[in-house]
């Protein structure tokens, strides 16, 4: 495949992932408003930690197989040998199938003890309740990501998008409503949630299934010692990197309370929503870069997570100057009690935003072979997590969490940027990354502040900010489009003949 070629299929794979960003966000939000509206905010603190709990196993009972999938099946991709790509499956999904059913029930028998542990004594049998609802659901959502990375190991972020954005969050939000319309029951809720992650198994193995028929059989054993001796720092690195994401709700939970969880849940669910396409363009573009790595072409490499770093920009960084310039006015969206996250929302979102000036530094580390390192530096940031939290949350509750989490996660990001151009010597920004962020800057974040200035942090402030830099930086984007390759990602929506896989 030609780097054109490859272009235009990541433009293709990048416009799913952010047409399947674009329902999830919209989903996410829906959900969010819908669960702190009809059961309120205990409850709704209570099912945030449950569920990051739930989140947070699903990421380490998945032991970095998903990834593993990924790279695996990227370089047979690269070698022409894509029809050995079953024996990685089997190699991949067998041991996480086997170890997250046995979690599973231990944590289905255990929602006692846990829920003691991790909650006050007034929340405890809600906790139990939820808990045990949802751990039958881990097996099916920890297979469900290893075979969607699987999927992506062949370049298409389609089943991706179709399972995990259509079919589950909007099944959840579907689902839930329902559960909602006519009952209050916290394990009830918890089963309503749990119930679309069956949407991650059952398309992908039918993609699979029929994608590996066409490339006909294998005689290959499944390689389990390669396989495994790549992926086992993923899964140590799994841990530690949804430990950063997921381990402060759930210490708000044991240190400030389901009310506290809430309100810090919040905040974080908004800026989660924001992000989420850069993690699905990193997803799109995890298989080109490992074929990168492994042909040794790092300049190909770079430009690929240029063009990802300044799609990113353009993407996030407006709605994050937006979540920063007008805190009170977007939690009060959900209600008055949730605007004491003001601070936390605000710090989440100028972390989230200095992150994306160092570009896609991670999923490059980890595709380049690297995983190593990148447990590295997750775990130094991880254990300065736990102790900032353990240190600011009983005093500074969601503002402490947003701090160790802002600190921890630069750390992070800063090592696995500098360790990117020392040892691979990847650039991971570029020029247009930071065009991108300027022209972003000039008009979300400088239209954005003068209508703070003038009109206060109101709804009428956001409605023109938001305004002032939809104008502009529709004018800008216009100008620059073919600086900042917007064409790739409009000729990705456009249909093909041929096929749609």
């Amino acid at each position: 495949m030609t780097e054109t070629d490859a272009q235009r299929r990541q433009g293709r794979s990048s416009a799913w992932a952010l047409i399947g960003t674009a329902v999830g966000a919209i989903a996410n939000f829906a959900l969010l408003l819908l669960v702190s509206a009809r059961y309120g905010q205990t409850l709704f603190g209570i099912f945030a930690a449950v569920t990051a709990l739930f989140q947070l196993s699903v990421v380490l009972f998945r032991l970095g197989a998903e990834v593993g999938a990924t790279y695996s099946i990227g370089k047979l991709g690269a070698e022409q040998d894509s029809a050995h790509a079953r024996a990685v499956i089997v190699a991949a999904v067998a041991p996480v199938l086997a170890v997250s059913t046995l979690i599973a029930a231990v944590a289905f028998a255990a929602a006692g003890p846990i829920a003691e542990f991790l909650t006050e004594p007034a929340d405890t049998a809600t906790y139990e309740r939820m808990l045990r609802t949802i751990a039958i659901a881990l097996p099916i959502a920890a297979v469900g990501e290893v075979l969607l990375g699987a999927t992506r190991g062949f370049s298409t972020m389609r089943p991706t998008v179709l399972a995990s954005n259509f079919g589950r969050q909007t099944g959840q939000l579907f689902t839930v409503a329902i559960a909602a319309t006519f009952s209050e029951r916290a394990d009830l809720l918890a089963a309503a949630w749990a119930l679309p992650y069956l949407c991650t198994v059952a398309y992908p193995a039918w993609w699979l299934r029929r994608v590996l028929r066409d490339l006909g059989p294998t005689t290959r054993r499944p390689p389990w010692r390669t396989f495994w001796r790549y992926t086992t720092p993923q899964a140590a690195n799994a841990a530690v990197q949804g430990g950063l994401e997921k381990v402060d709700v759930i210490m708000l939970g044991r240190l400030g309370g389901a009310d506290q969880t809430a309100v810090y849940s919040l905040a974080n669910r908004f800026v989660h929503v924001v992000v989420l396409s850069r993690y699905a363009l990193n997803a799109s573009h995890s298989a080109e870069f490992a074929a990168g790595f492994d042909m040794g072409d790092t300049e190909r490499v770079g430009r690929s997570a240029s063009r990802v770093a300044t799609w990113t920009a353009l993407l996030c960084a407006p709605a994050l100057f937006l979540l920063t310039i007008f805190p009170k006015t977007i939690l009060g969206v959900v209600g008055e009690s949730y605007e004491a996250g003001s601070a936390s929302l605000q710090i989440l979102a100028v972390t989230v935003l200095i992150s994306l000036l160092l570009g896609p530094v991670e999923a490059l580390l980890l595709m380049s072979g690297s995983s190593g390192r990148v447990l590295m530096h997750n775990a130094a940031a991880l254990l300065l997590n736990l102790g900032l939290n353990a240190w600011l949350i009983p005093a500074h509750g969601p503002t402490g969490a947003a701090i160790a989490w802002g600190v921890s996660v630069m750390m992070s990001r800063t090592l696995s940027f500098f360790q990117l151009r020392r040892r691979e010597s990847v650039s991971s920004t570029g020029t247009n990354l930071f065009s991108a962020m300027i022209a972003v800057t000039t008009t979300f974040g400088l239209g954005g502040l003068g209508a703070r200035l003038v009109l206060g942090d109101d709804p009428l402030g956001l409605a023109v900010g938001a305004t002032i830099g939809l104008i502009s930086g529709s004018f800008v984007m216009a100008r620059h489009s073919k600086v900042f390759r917007i064409d790739e990602l409009i000729d990705g929506l456009r249909p093909r003949s041929g096929g749609n896989r």
